[in-house]
């Protein structure tokens, strides 16, 4: 049986449905408020037999509660960590540390209580950074950790709680550990990575100069059950489909969702205007900014990631082209547009 963290959210409920077709069973750790139901869209959307869901069992829990952890886990001999709170809201570092360090410690623990066969993670390139500041070679797994004024947060969350996983390796735990870029895939649209499909649906008109590694979900859940299978363990795979720039990517979004494409280029000074507007507005409707000063920072930042190393130890393994991913996350985006209900609110999930 396994355990699995993050299955409400965009890259676990993608481990989620490959598992139950594997005909595995899986109890998935959520939140009291969760909305369960992305799991049951994969299986809508790929036509897939829906009786395969009776073997998943959703607990109601917390991965600050040890106590809960360690009942939860009875009868288990995997687990695998998807979940963790993403934000790039000052107001959130608190939280995150709780959540992503704290909580993957507390998990780890209870892995090693429990006797756990298999540990794997989903962490993330913001665990690795991105080495020195000037660094023109492409990030890989061993690139050293840096941390600067302008390392996120959320950067800084990932990468101690990746330590834990290490810790926990160090003390007998059999670890199996992937670190995507941005995962391009069917989500919440209302939130992480799938929210772009809704901002250039809506008609966004800005594009910036960075850059960044873009990644398949569906090749993030295949790779990490993959090396769990074959035993690939006690080493990290970044995983990257392909390098490319924010306008790039933007312009292959809105060819797939038949929108004009972003055509204005933004400098800082534009973007430092849009988070003082995004501040404002919180201020009056209580959410969150959807612009912050480490989004800016992101945004402006060319950054590259070499994957040969899981190319290498899976060489039967292919990267999905990107405007394939976005191609597949469209088509799903555009089958759902009609069905959300106006003024709706999504909630992130984990």
């Amino acid at each position: 049986m396994t355990f699995l963290t993050g299955a409400t959210g965009l890259v676990g409920s993608e481990i989620a449905y490959r598992l139950l077709l594997k005909g595995e069973i899986i109890t998935a750790l959520k939140r009291a408020h969760s909305d369960t139901s992305l799991i049951e869209k994969h299986f809508q959307a790929r036509q897939a037999p829906v009786e395969l869901l009776n073997n998943l069992k959703w607990v109601t829990g917390n991965l600050l509660d040890v106590s809960f952890l360690e009942e939860a886990l009875q009868n288990t001999s995997t687990i695998i960590h998807a979940a963790a709170l993403v934000s790039f809201d000052e107001a959130d570092r608190i939280a995150m540390n709780k959540v992503n360090i704290e909580g993957t410690a507390n998990l780890v623990n209870a892995a090693l209580a429990g006797g756990i066969e298999k540990f794997g993670y989903v962490s993330s390139t913001a665990a690795i950074g991105r080495g020195k500041p000037g660094n023109k070679e492409p990030v890989t797994e061993e690139t050293k950790w840096f941390s600067g004024k302008r390392t996120s947060n959320y950067a800084i969350s990932k990468h101690y709680a990746e330590r834990e996983v290490w810790r926990g390796m160090e003390e007998g735990l059999d670890i199996y550990l992937v670190n995507p870029g941005i995962v391009v895939g069917p989500g919440n649209w209302k939130s992480s990575s799938s929210k772009t499909f809704s901002s250039l649906y809506d008609g966004l008109k800005f594009y910036t100069s960075g850059s960044n590694g873009f990644v398949d979900v569906r090749d993030v859940a295949e790779v990490l059950i993959t090396i769990m299978e074959k035993d690939l363990s006690s080493r990290r795979y970044l995983l990257i489909g392909e390098n490319m720039t924010f306008k790039h990517y933007f312009e292959l979004l809105s060819t797939a969702l038949h929108k004009k494409p972003p055509h204005i280029k933004a400098n800082k000074l534009m973007a430092q205007f849009a988070r003082l507007s995004e501040r404002i507005k919180s201020v009056f409707t209580g959410s969150k900014p959807l612009i912050t000063g480490e989004t800016i920072q992101s945004a402006f930042t060319q950054t590259r990631y070499d994957s040969r190393r899981i190319l290498k130890d899976l060489p039967e393994f292919t990267f999905t082209p990107i405007q394939e991913a976005v191609a597949f996350t469209a088509h799903r985006f555009l089958n759902e547009k009609a069905h959300f209900p106006s003024g709706s609110k999504e909630t992130d999930s984990l």
